[in-house]
C-alpha cells in the first residue's frame, strides 16, 4: 500500500476517533475462533462496552468511505492469545481448552488507537506501528 493511501487511512482514523474519550475495558473469557473446540485462534473476550462499539462503528463508516468494504461478521471485541497453525494442534489446544477452562478477568484502558501494518511470514505476523490517534474526548 503507497504511502499517501496510509496517510488517507489515517486522517480517516482521526476523524472516527474525534470525541472518543480514552476507555476502560475488562477482558474476560477465553475461547476460540472459528469454535473453543477446534480453534485456530485462543482469545479472550473484551466485555461489551458502549463506547468501544461507538468507536467501531465510526471507523467501520471512515473506512467504507475509502472504499473498502465493511466486515461481514459481527463485532466481536477480543484480545488474541495466539495462533494455531496445525489442525491437530487445534484439536490439542481445544482438548486442552475443555479441561483447564480458563478463566480470565482484568481491566485496563486504552488511550489510543494505532493503524498497524501486519505481514504473515512463516515465523508468524510482524507488525508495524504506523500512526497512533490519541483519544481526548
Amino acid at each position: 500500500m503507497d504511502d499517501n493511501r496510509i496517510d488517507e487511512i489515517g486522517s480517516a482514523l482521526e476523524k472516527a476517533a474525534a470525541g472518543v474519550a480514552p476507555l476502560s475495558l475488562v477482558v474476560e473469557g477465553v475461547g476460540g475462533f472459528p469454535t473453543r473446540k477446534y480453534p485456530r485462534v485462543i482469545w479472550a473476550g473484551i466485555r461489551e462496552n458502549a463506547e468501544l462499539k461507538k468507536l467501531q462503528l465510526q471507523v467501520e463508516e471512515a473506512i467504507s468511505s475509502l472504499g473498502f468494504e465493511p466486515e461481514d461478521r459481527a463485532f466481536s471485541p477480543h484480545l488474541t492469545l495466539c495462533r494455531i497453525k496445525s489442525t491437530a494442534d487445534g484439536r490439542k489446544m481445544g482438548g486442552l481448552l475443555a479441561e483447564v477452562q480458563p478463566e480470565l478477568k482484568a481491566g485496563f484502558d486504552v488511550s489510543s488507537v494505532v493503524l498497524f501494518k501486519s505481514v504473515l511470514k512463516p515465523a508468524g505476523a510482524e507488525y508495524t506501528a504506523l500512526k497512533e490517534i490519541i483519544l481526548k474526548g
